[in-house]
């Protein structure tokens, strides 16, 4: 990550995920312990004695910095917009007679349906 990057994602979770810098952790270091256990996929205990914290205090800070996460979530994440067909449809003539007016046949969204009872046809798995 660019330490520009880092930067912005600290500000943004101390201005709109309501992330505060502890008496000994900055936010900046909490991010960093964040993203090393999410990034490298570290336990908690190798990721204490990498930063020189107790398991406590690595384990309070990343909940913090999750929930900070997750609330800066609801600003960022936003649904797609369906007014127009995408390019990837409206540009391929192989794709655009069948799909022009569908929403969700390449995007993936899937509708729940129930099938009726006596319209369901039993399967015999054997493996």
């Amino acid at each position: 990550m660019f330490p520009e990057c880092f930067i912005q994602l600290c500000e943004d979770l101390k201005g709109r995920g309501k992330l505060a810098g502890s008496k000994f952790l900055t936010v900046q270091e909490q991010v960093g312990i964040f993203l090393y256990i999410i990034c490298q996929n570290e336990r908690q205990r190798v990721t204490g004695d990498r930063f020189q914290h107790s398991l406590e205090t690595i384990s309070t800070h990343f909940k913090k910095v999750l929930y900070a996460v997750f609330s800066l979530a609801k600003h960022i994440i936003v649904p797609p917009s369906f007014d127009e067909t995408l390019p990837e449809i409206r540009n391929n003539p192989k794709y655009y007679p069948f799909f022009k007016n569908c929403v969700g046949a390449i995007d993936v969204t899937h509708i729940s349906a129930c099938v009726p009872t006596d319209h369901v046809t039993p399967r015999i798995f054997i493996i």
